[in-house]
């Protein structure tokens, strides 16, 4: 039991950041009309990376931070602290504690050698520290005092080529990211599906083989989750709070040992195993043409939980 529930903490840091994509991919192609070109937003469109990354992945908030209560079979327990701004950025704080017995050794994650210490008394509570880092260029998890891992993302990368884009040509991109995240309110508002309460938070509930999970849509965020393996339930959330400008940063080389250096999965984001090949003048070009359905793979795609990522909303089958 206890070695499920290790196995379980190190594919869950990635619960929070990509489960949302779930409902975001399901309403969004079940919400896009024919392809005709964008008009002109109402507002201006934005002329800088933020701003176009806002437009991308926008919050009810300038920030948000959540804290959670994360409990789990074998004695598991501790805490979790999500922050989250504006145009993609999200960061996980992890502290995990674990009861293992005596003849069972702390599984280190992401597959790192195993120098984690051995447990010699049953009842001994060992504590486990991480934290999961999405920007619009990385992905970056990893163990305190640990290499961890970073992987490439395709944000940055769309938000340099908008930039390039003439004023007219972002009028009508901008046009497209405000209609897709109308549709989705609309969907939310039109087919409701089965509704909870989280800290007074409208939360959309999904089942799925013995797990469930309810999920902030209009913020991306899953404000509890329920699996034989780890639980997990909000229990405060601040808004519009100040948060560090290095609040996104991963830790640098120089902060871990010296015989560990981090790794990456590539260079290029569209090498990297997580995140799909992707054009981003082409995807930029469908947007102008109002059609935003690319949009939604790039953010889906990639997903380590493929059932939920592909799986529709009950509510828009």
């Amino acid at each position: 039991m206890m070695r499920t529930a290790i196995l379980t903490l190190r594919a869950t840091p990635y619960l929070l950041l990509l489960y949302p994509v779930a409902c975001t991919l399901e309403r969004a192609e079940t919400a896009e009309q024919d392809a005709t070109a964008a008009p002109s937003p109402a507002r201006a469109a934005p002329t800088t990376r933020e701003g176009f990354l806002s437009e991308l992945a926008p919050l009810p908030a300038d920030t948000l931070i959540v804290v959670y209560r994360v409990s789990g079979p074998a004695g598991l327990s501790g805490t979790m602290e999500l922050l989250a701004r504006r145009g993609g950025y999200r960061r996980e704080n992890w502290v995990v504690r674990l009861a293992p017995s005596s003849d069972e050794e702390l599984i280190p994650p992401n597959d790192q050698p195993r120098d984690a210490p051995q447990i010699d008394a049953p009842g001994h509570t060992v504590e486990v520290r991480s934290a999961n880092i999405r920007t619009p260029e990385m992905v970056w998890s990893g163990r305190e005092g640990r290499p961890g891992l970073r992987q490439a993302a395709p944000w940055g990368d769309l938000a340099l080529a908008y930039l390039q884009l003439g004023p007219n040509a972002q009028g009508r991109v901008t046009a497209t990211l405000r209609r897709w995240h109308a549709d989705l309110e609309t969907g939310r508002r039109e087919s409701p599906g089965e509704n909870d309460r989280v800290l007074d938070t409208d939360c959309t509930v999904i089942r799925s083989t013995g797990r469930s999970m309810c999920l902030w849509e209009s913020a991306g965020i899953v404000l509890r989750h329920t699996s034989p393996e780890l639980s997990l339930e909000a229990t405060s959330i601040q808004r519009d709070v100040e948060l560090g400008e290095h609040a996104f940063d991963r830790p640098r080389e120089s902060e871990l040992p010296s015989h560990l250096t981090v790794t990456s999965s590539s260079s290029s984001s569209s090498s990297s195993p997580s995140v799909p090949s992707f054009d981003a003048p082409d995807i930029l070009r469908r947007l102008a043409q109002g059609r935003y359905g690319a949009v939604a793979t790039l953010l889906a795609g990639g997903s380590p939980l493929p059932a939920l990522a592909g799986r529709a909303h009950p509510s828009t089958n």
